[in-house]
């Protein structure tokens, strides 16, 4: 991880605001009320960051703007995984099911809620967590995520794109290609429902699957389809490794994606639409206009006949390597 290859360059200490059983940190690690709060919560930082005395503090998709409010003074690098800072809604997916390329401004978004006081209080917390991110340099996942910060009015010089990169899978005894895979949470924006259209209108023999969990695991799994729920590296690695294809018809506009960088470290090809960060990893021939549920099972079963090499399409250490540099960035501008 991340984290792990930092360790061979700075002392670390993680703040969290709450802490994952099945996870153990690698370095110092305290829990902070407040601290993963979605909306503005009073947060205590002063005594840690004294404590530790850090020469820079990066900040990972917090949504409080408590938080960064009260980071102001201190070298601080922010980054952001996903919408929440420009979009008040389902991550650039309009009620009436289109993409959104809009700026956020309350005129517009409105449309897409259907209670007016559930529209105001988030779009109050929408535009405070903006608010709260102007005074820091950022990274994003993607240059799609940079087009959306600027769009709302940070400086694009201020945004800084670093890819993901898979980590953690490991190398798995090959197997008979027995599955189509849906990998991720398993909700209406992530396109499980045009998955199964695409998968039945393609007519292949092969089951499809889904590895995950979300509020469509019941309908699935009453479908009859298997959801394996959330899996170990390990256990993600045997099910990427049975894949004859991986299918992703995000509705939602995807930060990047890191499933398509998985699924072709392991060999498995991608098949997908065109939303928001895919199209800057995504390969020609499996990358499908949004919304066309005709086109993805056309490229499904063209792609279940590919055999493609494995390839790690982001370097880690040459992310590791633009991280520091931003880091010793950071820290000279403050001083």
């Amino acid at each position: 991880s991340l984290i792990s290859r930092q360790k061979a360059h700075h002392e670390l200490f993680i703040l969290a605001g709450r802490s994952d059983p099945d996870i153990v940190p690698p370095c110092p690690f305290e829990l902070i009320d407040n601290l993963d709060a979605a909306k503005c919560a009073p947060v205590d930082l002063t005594d840690s960051i004294s404590r530790f005395g850090p020469d820079i503090i990066h900040v990972h998709n917090v949504m409080n703007p408590a938080v960064l409010r009260a980071l102001t003074l201190y070298p601080t690098l922010v980054t952001i995984q996903d919408h929440r800072m420009f979009c008040p809604g389902k991550g650039k997916w309009t009620l009436d099911e289109r993409t959104c390329s809009d700026a956020m401004n309350s005129s517009l978004c409105k449309d897409c809620f259907t209670s007016n006081d559930y529209f105001e209080t988030i779009m109050e917390t929408t535009q405070a967590r903006l608010q709260s991110l102007r005074p820091f340099p950022i990274t994003v996942l993607s240059t799609y995520m940079k087009r959306e910060l600027v769009a709302v009015g940070i400086a694009s010089d201020q945004v800084h794109v670093i890819p993901p990169y898979v980590h953690d899978l490991p190398e798995v005894d090959a197997h008979a290609k027995d599955r189509i895979l849906f990998v991720g949470r398993l909700t209406a924006p992530k396109g499980v429902h045009a998955a199964v259209a695409a998968w039945k209108m393609a007519k292949i023999e092969l089951p499809l699957v889904f590895a995950g969990t979300g509020s469509e695991r019941n309908t699935l799994e009453s479908a009859g389809f298997e959801v394996t729920g959330w899996l170990s590296r390990e256990e993600l690695a045997g099910q990427y490794a049975r894949a004859a294809a991986v299918i992703m018809p995000s509705y939602w506009q995807e930060p990047y994606g890191i499933v398509g960088l998985e699924a072709a470290a392991m060999g498995v090809p991608v098949v997908t639409w065109k939303s928001g960060g895919i199209s800057e990893w995504a390969t020609p021939e499996t990358l499908v206009q949004w919304g066309d549920i005709a086109g993805l099972a056309t490229e499904l079963l063209a792609a279940v006949k590919l055999n493609p090499e494995p390839v790690d399409v982001i370097n880690p250490n040459n992310v590791v390597t633009e991280l520091l540099t931003l880091y010793a960035d950071v820290i000279h501008q403050k001083q």
